[in-house]
């Protein structure tokens, strides 16, 4: 992860939840709907969890591949 200050973070995520809370009505609206549903929450969960993230320099790992030593925790691919 990269050096992020943890303050912005949590008014980062804060505030985008905090969204579509407050504007669920606007929201809903622009998607052409009465409310949100199900999908679209989910759909809202994964979009803000990806950009959070990896603004924050997170990525995924592929499943079985922590490293087996601590000389490869720190090697660099090329």
């Amino acid at each position: 992860m990269d050096a992020v200050d943890p303050r912005w973070l949590i008014f980062l995520i804060w505030s985008a939840t905090q969204h579509y809370t407050e504007y669920s009505a606007q929201v809903s609206g622009i998607l052409g709907r009465d409310a949100l549903t199900e999908e679209d929450l989910e759909s809202i969960s994964s979009f803000l969890e990806h950009v959070i993230l990896k603004g924050c320099g997170v990525t995924a790992s592929a499943p079985n591949s922590a490293p087996k030593s601590s000389t490869d925790a720190h090697s660099v691919e090329k």
